[in-house]
């Protein structure tokens, strides 16, 4: 497995752990930090596609950015 896979797995482990009580907290932790940061660049992720994932994660979520 490639970094960009494995960047690109997390990404996606974490918008799906939102929904569960568990983990939502660290989750949005990750997408506030620079886990998401590290990991939307090494997915190779364009910096406007970042923002529009957060503001899109972030209006699910009622969580202010």
């Amino acid at each position: 497995m490639s970094l960009k896979n494995l960047a690109e797995s997390i990404i996606l482990q974490s918008v799906e752990d939102l929904w569960d009580k568990r983990h939502s907290s660290d989750c949005m932790t990750f997408f506030k930090g620079e886990g998401f940061d590290i990991c939307s660049r090494l997915a190779g992720i364009e910096l406007q596609d970042r923002l529009k994932l957060l503001e899109l994660i972030y209006g699910l979520t009622d969580v202010p950015i």
